[in-house]
């Protein structure tokens, strides 16, 4: 169940599970055993050469020099283990994965969601699909971010792009060109692609929360339209994404929803004008988060421009599929987006 804030209106909900996602860890541990036959293979390939150059200098040789080869061969063969011995643990530090630090607490804040970038998709599996989502409940996600397209008869799909590429024919599909009856038969990553009501019915069905990206693209028509979604699907399992200036589609958000929570997205570096920005369309009732991509703000720009964040003004982080790198933003970041993690199954 969602948790009331002191003004009644619903805030996104969040769970302490320890549940793991195995496929996760399983690949994970797949990556480290490949990794780990790489450095075995270099070193056989180092003795089998060493070894082949021994033979081959003996049988260049006449007798009486054989001796004398044999023993700057065996030291060559020595000298070469031993320094590929002590090499060995700088291998293993460059090859390594993040599953080093498996045993370390993680500590999820108060209020913290996981979000499934186009909902978890691991092989096999299409982003943006319907079963994208039903895998992202059961990998330890709370929500999942979406993209919506709209086909020719004006039916909302959930796809990054509006060309994608059927899988049988190779052609390039563009949706705004057909009809949702006509794209359901094209082969969209081994399966037919889903419209955002399909995508809703089945974050309801197992109770995870919906990202919208790029809300302010809709005309107000479509945005009517999807309103009237959310109203069955529930308003406060919901969250808007903008550009960090797009004014009139937030104002058309808290207007129908001012509990809203709305999320801009940034991938430059945080500045004053942007903090302004969030602080001023900031109330006691809806929640304003701040979307940044890791790779141009630093925890240090986070820690930086925290201090003058208004009580409802909070940071999310995309998009991370570093382990490491998820559990440094984790203590800063009221939800991070990945393709792979969810607080849940870091620990």
């Amino acid at each position: 169940m969602p948790h009331a804030n002191k003004q009644g209106c619903d805030t996104m909900p969040y769970s302490c599970s320890k549940r793991r996602c195995k496929g996760t860890k399983k690949k994970a541990y797949g990556e480290r055993e490949q990794r780990f036959s790489l450095v075995i293979c270099i070193g056989k390939a180092i003795l089998l050469s060493l070894h082949i150059n021994h033979i081959y200098m003996e049988s260049m040789h006449p007798t009486s020099q054989q001796r004398q080869t044999r023993r700057k061969s065996g030291k060559h063969l020595c000298l070469l283990f031993f320094a590929f011995l002590f090499l060995l643990p700088s291998f293993f530090s460059c090859l390594q994965d993040d599953e080093s630090d498996d045993n370390t607490p993680v500590v999820i804040p108060e209020g913290f969601v996981s979000v499934a970038h186009r909902g978890y998709h691991p092989k096999g599996v299409a982003e943006n699909s319907a079963l994208a989502y039903r895998h992202a409940k059961f990998a330890g996600f709370d929500y999942g971010e979406t993209d919506i397209q709209w086909t020719k008869d004006d039916i909302p799909v959930c796809c990054h792009d509006e060309v994608f590429i059927d899988n049988t024919t190779k052609d390039s599909i563009t949706i705004r060109r057909h009809t949702f009856e006509e794209l359901k038969r094209f082969d969209y990553h081994g399966t037919s692609i889903s419209s955002l009501q399909e995508v809703m019915d089945t974050c309801k069905r197992y109770g995870l929360g919906l990202y919208l990206d790029r809300f302010t693209a809709f005309s107000k028509e479509r945005q009517k339209r999807i309103f009237a979604m959310i109203d069955d699907f529930g308003k406060e399992k919901v969250c808007y994404i903008f550009g960090n200036r797009e004014k009139e589609g937030i104002k058309q958000v808290l207007e129908y929803d001012s509990c809203a929570t709305i999320a801009l997205l940034h991938f430059q570096r945080i500045d004053q004008e942007l903090i302004d920005f969030a602080n001023s369309i900031s109330t006691s009732t809806n929640k304003i988060i701040l979307d940044v991509d890791h790779t141009t703000n630093p925890i240090t720009v986070l820690q930086q421009f925290g201090q003058v964040l208004k009580p409802n003004v909070h940071y999310s982080v995309f998009t991370i599929n570093n382990k490491k790198t998820y559990k440094k933003y984790l203590p800063y970041a009221i939800s991070i987006t990945s393709d792979q993690w969810s607080a849940r199954n870091l620990r």
